[in-house]
């Protein structure tokens, strides 16, 4: 992937320079989501306006994903702040290519749109997917290890030898974040919708689930498009 070595703007280097505090927070077990994090949101690079697919639309995925692998983990008993980071981390990716590739960003973002499609798109047009190239990222900013695994594993986590869970929570919680802000169905549907192998790895009760499941307005504004 050349796009990481290639020299980057300064406010590219501002955004590198606030992921690496984000991975040295997270190495160290520091409450980043509130002292880290948050404070640090405004450092997100404003230059991607393509297609749609700007810093806003990018943010909100990355935020109702990294709501529902919060969620996920705690069910699962699972590490919540790694699962959150994780889940907001792997959108990264896409603000990437529509900053090195935008030729390729209508073709990306072609309707309709499927819960994972995206990746699908991505691969059989860049070679790579988003997450695989946040995952690549987050090791040359020296994010723990297990957060670069999930990453590298997040687009096909059953594939994975040996399974990762974290990967396969922000799998998961990629595709309820798709479903709740570009597909909208019922509890029931959504959660129908979702690969059974994936759900029998973790594990997942399907029942329990579709009865908990959260609305993405509990992790986002859903009026903002």
């Amino acid at each position: 992937m050349p796009w990481l070595y290639k020299p980057c703007s300064k406010k590219d280097a501002r955004f590198h320079a606030r992921c690496r505090v984000f991975a040295r927070a997270a190495r160290h077990g520091k409450p980043f989501l509130t002292e880290v994090v948050h404070p640090g949101m405004k450092c997100f690079p404003q230059w991607c306006v393509c297609c749609g697919n700007g810093l806003g639309q990018t943010r909100r995925r990355g935020m109702a994903t990294a709501g529902y692998a919060q969620w996920l983990a705690r069910t699962l008993g699972s590490d919540v702040q790694q699962s959150w980071l994780a889940g907001f981390l792997v959108r990264i990716g896409e603000l990437i290519i529509a900053q090195k590739a935008p030729e390729q960003m209508a073709a990306i973002e072609q309707l309709p749109h499927q819960a994972g499609g995206r990746w699908e798109r991505e691969k059989r047009l860049l070679g790579f997917s988003g997450a695989q190239l946040t995952a690549a990222l987050a090791r040359r900013w020296r994010f723990p290890d297990s957060i670069v695994r999930a990453l590298e594993t997040a687009e096909d986590p059953v594939a994975a030898v040996p399974f990762c869970r974290l990967g396969g929570i922000v799998h998961v919680a990629m595709l309820l974040a798709e479903i709740g802000l570009e597909e909208p169905k019922s509890p029931a549907d959504t959660i129908a919708s979702l690969p059974e192998e994936i759900k029998r790895a973790l594990p997942l009760d399907s029942a329990w689930l579709a009865e908990h499941l959260p609305p993405v307005a509990d992790f986002v504004d859903v009026s903002v498009r």
